[in-house]
Parts: C-alpha cells; structure tokens; sequence
C-alpha cells in the first residue's frame, strides 16, 4: 500500500509540471487550488442531495463517487501544502499538533473542574517566566539591537526600553511567530512552588496567559512545550486577561488562590475576594490591598497561603493516610 510519503511526492511531481505550463504566483496557485477545493465540496454536496425539498426518496449517494470526490479534496489540500514548501513531515506535525491541541481544548470545555480542590490560577509571562528579559535578550542575539536597560517602570516594555512603538511591535512580531515563547526565561522558584502547591494542598493549576494564540496559532504548542519543558505541573492551559477575573470569581474567592503580575489584574482578582500572590517588579509596587501578598520570591508566600488555605492542606493530610 502506498504510504503517505509516497502520495505526497506523487503529487508534488505532477504540480511542478503543471506549473511549469502556466507561470503564476504562489497567491493566484492558493487561489486556483482553493477555488478547485470549493468545486470538489460543491460536487460532495450534490452527491448527498443536499437540497432536502428536492431529494429523491429512497436514492442514496454512491459511496465510491464519494471517495473519488473526497480523492479530489485532499489532492487540492496537499497542493497547497506543498506549494508553500512544506515537507510531508512537516504536514504530519502540522496536523498533530491541530490534533493535540483541539484535544485540549475539547478537555477543558467540558472537563468540569474540580470543585472540591484547591484551584490556583497562575500567570505566565512576568510571574513564572522572564518573558522580558528573554525578548532583550533575543533582540541583542538576533538583530543587533542593544536598548536601555529594562527598568520595568511600566507594564509597556518599549517605553522602559526607550524603543519606537514602530520598531518593538516589528521585532515583537517576529519574536511571537518565530517560536520564542518556547524559550521564555523560567524564575527559578515558579516549579518548586507550583509542585509544593501540587503536593500540599493538591491543587487543580489553570495557567492563564494573554499571549496572542489566535494571531499566531503556533503559540498555543510553543506555550506547552515551555510548561512540559520545564517540569511544570499546570493541569490546564486558558488564554485571555479578564476572562481570569471572571473564572475566579465564578470559582469563588475561598477556593481560588491566583498568582499575577499585572497591577490591574491583581486589584481586580483582589476586589473580587481573590487571595493573590504577586511577584514583585517596579510597575507593580503601588498596588495595595489586603488580599494581595507581594513577594520576591514565590516561595516567601508558603506560610502565608498554609494559613489560608489550612482546611485544603487539612484534606489533603487526612486523605493520604487513609
């Protein structure tokens, strides 16, 4: 039987000579194969009668004009792969990746969490990870570009950098779809406290991060590989701001310990009745609030949540001797 490596190279041979025919640009070939893609699903579509008030009773559509159409489909789908110089390795990844990924999201739509756990819900960039100084970093070792010291005055990066918006939105672009979100800077202390978390009280972790996925799709894998990487135990994976305000809340404030960096997120959680733990940086030395512990180091903040949180640690202790 012939493997899909096979196929692949089938076809990329049989398009190279028809493009060879007829000059054009790789946008007017997307747009003939998407055009031919939107024909064959046409042809699909009257295969099975799709027009219900004119259907024939009784009649139903030939299963192998179908996979003769479905044929056609994936011929059209795999000219596009390759007409964008993509391997027939890098498809397999590309779909497994689609695969895994809607596989998690699958699992946390209808997943319940759980509702007698301790639930933590945790930033990534600027409370587990340095994302900051990774970007400098990056944009030192890739273009050259040395700015001024990173103050971290204000949550607006470029500004402490002394950078044109212009320039830092280029290079921030580039450090989103290049893959560097994999290569995030970890603290040091985020692993041992996420895993005391996780050991103490059991707690369900949700990391919530604003990192823009939907933009750049391959956010959402190079985020996973940075938290498996690194040895973190974060059950679930959510993107969005507010959306973490509004989830804590829905939670309620006694069951929910969340750990930010982001002052107006931090006062938010805070007037909600949610116990945060902040890292501490400049931009966010102002904010003050009873519910808000703010420390250098994240394991400075064990005693402070064992007393908050006593009765989780009570039911923790009391299951494992059972």
């Amino acid at each position: 039987m012939t493997d899909f490596f096979d196929l692949f190279m089938q076809q990329k041979k049989y398009n190279r000579k028809i493009r060879m025919a007829e000059s054009r640009s790789s946008e007017e070939w997307t747009e003939t194969y998407l055009l031919g893609l939107v024909s064959e699903v046409n042809e699909v579509l009257d295969g099975m009668q799709w027009k219900r008030h004119r259907k024939m009773s009784g009649l139903k559509p030939d299963v192998t004009n179908l996979g003769y159409e479905f044929a056609d489909l994936t011929k059209y789908i795999l000219s596009l792969w390759e007409l964008w110089g993509f391997s027939a390795e890098e498809v397999l990844e590309f779909v497994q990746q689609k695969s895994d990924t809607l596989d998690e999201l699958y699992r946390q739509e209808f997943d319940p969490i759980p509702s007698d756990r301790l639930i933590v819900i945790t930033d990534l960039d600027g409370t587990l990870g340095d994302w900051r100084k990774t970007f400098v970093f990056w944009a030192y070792s890739a273009h050259d570009i040395s700015p001024l010291p990173d103050g971290s005055e204000s949550l607006q990066l470029d500004s402490d950098l002394a950078m044109r918006y212009a320039d830092y939105f280029k290079l921030k672009e580039e450090f989103e779809s290049s893959g560097q979100y994999k290569h995030v800077l970890l603290y040091p202390d985020a692993p041992d406290f996420l895993n005391w978390l996780k050991h103490e009280f059991d707690a369900y972790i949700i990391a919530h991060t604003a990192r823009p996925w939907q933009r750049y799709h391959r956010i959402w894998g190079d985020t996973w590989d940075w938290i498996k990487s690194n040895g973190l135990p974060i059950d679930q994976l959510r993107i969005g701001a507010d959306a973490r305000i509004i989830l804590a809340s829905n939670i309620g404030g006694d069951d929910v310990l969340m750990l930010e960096d982001d002052p107006g997120l931090m006062l938010r959680a805070a007037c909600s009745g949610v116990r945060v733990i902040a890292r501490q940086h400049p931009y966010n030395s102002g904010v003050k609030h009873e519910k808000i512990i703010s420390v250098g180091n994240l394991t400075d903040a064990k005693e402070s949540v064992q007393n908050e949180y006593a009765a989780f640690r009570k039911l923790r202790t009391t299951e494992a001797t059972r």
